[in-house]
């Protein structure tokens, strides 16, 4: 019996033994609930709390049976999986009247858990980069449920503003070693990420300055400054214009 991989971060993917799992994608109800389960680990979620989640204004007696329903089909697609430490083979989900939770020996692997682990490692980061294909569920949208999408975009700041934190960090780290070609990497990683992140901008143009590139310095400065105009309708801080003129000088 094979262990499940989920992969959230850019598109929902569920894989068993290495295989597309596509009967997730058939019921985006189902989809959003093996997502908010897989997330919230092994941790009891209240019937309640998933109602509102995922049916949100729908009255009490549909929304429970809607759930009772999605479980159904989550436990039809998933009956068993691989357990951990190689027992038997055991239920993906346990559900009672209390609520519902994955089960606690089942061998599932969750991308975004992985991503956590290696971000809390000093030699994590380029593990962490390569399983970030993307923003959170990027692919995913309940357009009936504003909790849901909520929930959501939350997770999605989250994960996207720790990549980027761990970037910036490792950025300076290489600036201060004299390693500007790796600091530039990470810097441009920053900005593939969130193009109008203005500190990732600053360390670039210091990184390609300081390796003797100022006149590229100066094209990305001014590309930036008109990428901010565009966007925001404003030009770039005054840190940002001091390390320009510096690097004129």
């Amino acid at each position: 019996m094979a262990a499940l991989e989920m992969n959230l971060l850019g598109p929902m993917e569920a894989r068993l033994n290495g295989r597309p799992v596509a009967e997730v994608h058939a019921n985006r109800k189902v989809g959003a609930l093996l997502a908010y389960l897989a997330v919230e680990g092994h941790r009891l979620q209240r019937r309640e709390t998933l109602i509102g989640l995922l049916w949100p204004g729908m009255p009490e007696r549909s929304a429970r049976h809607n759930l009772s329903q999605a479980l159904y089909m989550l436990k039809g697609i998933f009956p068993e999986v691989a357990a951990k430490a190689g027992r038997e083979p055991v239920p993906l989900v346990l559900a009672d009247r209390r609520g519902v939770q994955i089960n606690p020996d089942a061998a599932l692997e969750v991308d975004v858990h992985q991503l956590e682990k290696r971000l809390g490692r000093p030699d994590g980061l380029a593990e962490a980069d390569a399983l970030y294909r993307g923003d959170f569920l990027s692919d995913f949208y309940l357009e009936d449920s504003s909790e849901f999408e909520a929930w959501a975009g939350a997770r999605r700041e989250a994960y996207r503003g720790e990549l980027l934190e761990a970037l910036s960090t490792a950025a300076v780290a290489r600036l201060q070693a004299g390693d500007f070609h790796q600091a530039q990497a990470y810097a441009e990683r920053q900005l593939s990420l969130d193009p109008l992140r203005e500190g990732a901008q600053r360390q670039l143009m210091e990184a390609l300055a300081r390796g003797g590139e100022r006149a590229e310095a100066l094209g990305r400065h001014q590309a930036f400054r008109g990428l901010l105009l565009e966007e925001l309708g404003v030009g770039p801080g005054p840190e940002t214009e001091a390390l320009a003129r510096s690097i004129r000088a």
